[in-house]
């Protein structure tokens, strides 16, 4: 278990070191789509992106939130790779030449990206609400 926390704790630091510089409020960055070169913006975003969602879902792993809802730990990690797939389809139409059809998979993996990002947060808002319930 020691070995697991020290990992984590590793993955979680360099994914944010590398971060950091972008987004040193710890605030997300703005949408690709309202930059001024937002199709190259949007790969570089993607990919940023991915690595938090990654580093959140290993954190949040590592306290224990997942052991306690596995399936929205599945369903999370699940969000992070359909990114990760929508970003590959975008490669696929641009070498195919649908350029179209490629700005859109980036756009949609961007989104997705960003909301697995929030997910461990959000399931952590749910379960505190649930418990004030109870």
């Amino acid at each position: 278990m020691m070995n697991r926390k020290l990992i984590s704790r590793l993955t979680l630091l360099t994914s944010l070191s590398c971060i950091n510089p972008v987004y040193a409020d710890d605030n997300m960055p703005g949408a690709s789509f309202a930059e001024p070169d937002a199709y190259t913006a949007v790969s570089n975003t993607i990919d940023t992106m991915t690595t938090w969602a990654d580093a959140e879902y290993i954190e949040h792993e590592v306290e224990g939130l997942f052991e306690r809802h596995p399936e929205d730990g599945q369903v999370t990690q699940a969000t992070i790779e359909i990114a990760k797939e929508l970003k590959n389809l975008a490669r696929s139409a641009q070498q195919t030449g649908n350029a179209i059809k490629a700005r859109a998979y980036y756009f949609a993996a961007e989104a997705t990206a960003r909301y697995s990002v929030q997910m461990p947060h959000m399931l952590e808002e749910r379960v505190e609400k649930l418990s004030q319930r109870q």
